[in-house]
C-alpha cells in the first residue's frame, strides 16, 4: 500500500536552546510546549514531506540554503504514523543546488522526551528551594566569603544594656563584717565564703572604711580589693541555706536580616552563619558567633524580629561573668557556647603605716607611759629626800633612775616620730586586668559579622543561577520558582518508555546540571526576581 508523503516539518529561527544542555524550556503540557516551537517562535513550515527518520539526522528541504541560514532549530511529525512531535537541533545547513538544500540535525532529547519519563528520588546536589525562609537551609555552601565586617548592634527597647558594663563599684573581701566583728561566713548565690564583701559607690566611702580597719588593727583582715559591674549587687550573704544560682540580666538585640554591608541579597541564605551572625566578644581573646536562624521561641517579651542574650556573675569570690545565648539550637540556656569574663580588674590599696603601727603598739606605749610617770615620781621623790638629808648615796641612785627613765620616754618619743614619717604601705595587686575598664570596654561587646557587600553580590548571583546545595535523595525540583529552576543530580534515576541511549544521556544531563525556564524568552536574563511567590 503507498503511502503518500505526509510528514510535517518546520525549520525555527533564533531558537534559544542548543546542544549543550545547559538551559531547556519547562513546559506543563504537551499542547503548549506544541504551541510554543509552531507559533510563538517564527519559522519556516514545510507540508507534505517524506517519512522523516528519527536516528538518521539528515533531511532535504526544497528551500534555497540562502533562506534558511538563520534556522537553528526544528520539529517535525510523522502525521500518516501518529502524533508525536520531534524537536532537533540544526548543526549544519548545505546547498544542494538552486532549489534544494541538505539540514543536519540532533534530536534535542529532553524536548522530544520531556513528556515520556518521570524522574525518581535520587541524590540532588543543587537546586532551587520550593521556600527560601532564613534557616530553611543550612547546607554548607563552597564559596568564598573573604574577611569579615562589623557594625554596631541595635538593642531592644527592654535590653539592660550590659554589653558592655557601664559603671562599677569598689569591693573590699574583709575577715570582718560592717562593725568590725569577726565575719561568720556564708552563700554569695551558691557559692560559700567566710569572708564579708563590702561594696562602696565612691572611693572616698572605701578610703574611709580602709582607715577605719587599721585604725582598730584589722588592716590585716582586708583579703582583696576589686571592681565590680553596678548592674551586679551581691548584698549580704546567706548565713542559713544556698539561696540558688545568680539572677541573669537579659540582653535583647535587633536580628540583621535586612542587609549585607549595605548590600540587599535576593536569596535568603545570606542572612544565615557563615555569611552573617552576631558576634559577642569579652576583649580578652575569648569570642562567639551566634546564627539568627539556631534561635527559636522564647517567652514573648519582645518580637522575634530580636534575640535574647543572658548575662550573668558568678558571685563575690573572684567575681566571673558570662553570656549566653538565651533559646538556642535547642536549648533554653545554652552554656556551651557561652562567653566568659574572668579577668575582674584588681586594685591596689594603701594601709597608713603609722596609723597600723600606733594600732598595734598603742598598749605598750600606753603601759610605757605610765611606767614613766611612776619612775619620774619615785625619782623626784628620792632625790628630794637625798638633798634634804645630804645623803650621797640617795643623791646618787635617783639621778640614776631619772636617767633611765628620760631615755625610756626619749626612745618613745623617737619611734614613734620615726613611724610617723614612714610611707604608707602598698597592699593587693597594683592594676591587673584594668585595661579594658580604663578604655571603656569591660563586658561583653556585640556586633553585626557579615561578609562584604563585594562577596555578597558575588554569592547571591551564584545562588540565583545555581540554587542551594541540596545533598539530599529526593525527586529533582524542576518547577518551583517563578522564572527558573537549576538542577544538579548524582546518578538520577528516571522511568519511562523511550529509548534506552537516550534514557542515558538524559539521566547525564541532570547529573551535569540544567536549568529549566518557563519562558525561552527569558533565558539567560538573571535579573529577573526569582524568588519563591
Amino acid at each position: 500500500m503507498l503511502i503518500q508523503p505526509d510528514t510535517f516539518i518546520r525549520l525555527i529561527k533564533n531558537c534559544p536552546l542548543d546542544k549543550t544542555y545547559d538551559h531547556t524550556i519547562y513546559f506543563n503540557s504537551e499542547a503548549e510546549q506544541i504551541a510554543y516551537f509552531k507559533n510563538t517562535l517564527q519559522g519556516i513550515p514545510f507540508n507534505k514531506q517524506s517519512y522523516q527518520r528519527y536516528d538518521v539526522g539528515v533531511l532535504h528541504i526544497q528551500e534555497k540554503a540562502e533562506n534558511l541560514y538563520d534556522c537553528n532549530y526544528l520539529m517535525f511529525q510523522n502525521t500518516a504514523f501518529g502524533n508525536k512531535y520531534f524537536y532537533a537541533f540544526v548543526t549544519s545547513i548545505e546547498y544542494v543546488n538552486n532549489v534544494s538544500s541538505r539540514i543536519t540535525y540532533e534530536i534535542d532529547i529532553m524536548q522530544t522526551w520531556f513528556f515520556n519519563y518521570t524522574l525518581q528520588k535520587c541524590f540532588v546536589e543543587r537546586e532551587h528551594s520550593e521556600t527560601d525562609n532564613i534557616g530553611d537551609n543550612l547546607i554548607s555552601e563552597k564559596v568564598e566569603t573573604g574577611e569579615y565586617i562589623y557594625s554596631k548592634v541595635v538593642y531592644g527597647e527592654d535590653s539592660a544594656r550590659v554589653t558592655p558594663f557601664t559603671g562599677f563599684n569598689i569591693c573590699i573581701m574583709a575577715s570582718f563584717d560592717d562593725e568590725f566583728n569577726d565575719a561568720t561566713g556564708g552563700y554569695y548565690y551558691s557559692t560559700y565564703s567566710g569572708l564579708v564583701l563590702h561594696t562602696f559607690e565612691l572611693a572616698k566611702d572605701a578610703n574611709a572604711f580602709i582607715d577605719n580597719a587599721t585604725a582598730k588593727n584589722k588592716s590585716d583582715g582586708i583579703v582583696a580589693v576589686f571592681m565590680v559591674p553596678n548592674e551586679f549587687g551581691f548584698g549580704e550573704p546567706s548565713t542559713s541555706e544556698m539561696p540558688g544560682i545568680t539572677v541573669g540580666l537579659l540582653e535583647y538585640v535587633k536580628k540583621n536580616l535586612s542587609t549585607i554591608d549595605g548590600y540587599t541579597p535576593r536569596n535568603n541564605k545570606l542572612f544565615t552563619m557563615p555569611f552573617n551572625s552576631l558576634l559577642v566578644t569579652n576583649h580578652d581573646g575569648k569570642s562567639a558567633t551566634y546564627g539568627y536562624e539556631y534561635f527559636y521561641s522564647y517567652p514573648s517579651v519582645v518580637s522575634d524580629e530580636y534575640v535574647a542574650l543572658n548575662v550573668r556573675s558568678s558571685g563575690a569570690n573572684s567575681p566571673e561573668y558570662c553570656l549566653l545565648p538565651w533559646f538556642y539550637k535547642g536549648l533554653e540556656e545554652n552554656h556551651m557556647e557561652r562567653v566568659v569574663i574572668n579577668n575582674t580588674p584588681q586594685c591596689g590599696y594603701n594601709i597608713d603605716t603609722f596609723r597600723a603601727w600606733l594600732a598595734q603598739n598603742k598598749v605598750n606605749l600606753v603601759t610605757d607611759a605610765i611606767t614613766d610617770i611612776g619612775g619620774f615620781a619615785v625619782g623626784g621623790l628620792s632625790l628630794a629626800t637625798g638633798l634634804s638629808t645630804l645623803n650621797p648615796a640617795l643623791i646618787g641612785a635617783s639621778m640614776m633612775q631619772l636617767s633611765n627613765t628620760f631615755n625610756n620616754v626619749s626612745n618613745n618619743v623617737k619611734q614613734v616620730a620615726q613611724h610617723s614619717t614612714l610611707p604608707a604601705t602598698a597592699r593587693g595587686n597594683t592594676g591587673s586586668g584594668t585595661l579594658n575598664i580604663n578604655t571603656g570596654i569591660f563586658g561583653f561587646s556585640l556586633y553585626y559579622c557579615t561578609i562584604r557587600a563585594e562577596y555578597a553580590k558575588i554569592i547571591d548571583e551564584y545562588f540565583d543561577m545555581f540554587g542551594y546545595a541540596v545533598n539530599r535523595l529526593k525527586v529533582p525540583n524542576r518547577n518551583s520558582r517563578p522564572h527558573w529552576n537549576f538542577v544538579k543530580t548524582t546518578n538520577c534515576v528516571l522511568t519511562g518508555s523511550i529509548p534506552a541511549d537516550d534514557a542515558k544521556n538524559i539521566c547525564n544531563i541532570y547529573n551535569n546540571g540544567i536549568t529549566f525556564w518557563k519562558q525561552g524568552s527569558e533565558i539567560g536574563d538573571y535579573s529577573l526576581d526569582n524568588r519563591p511567590t
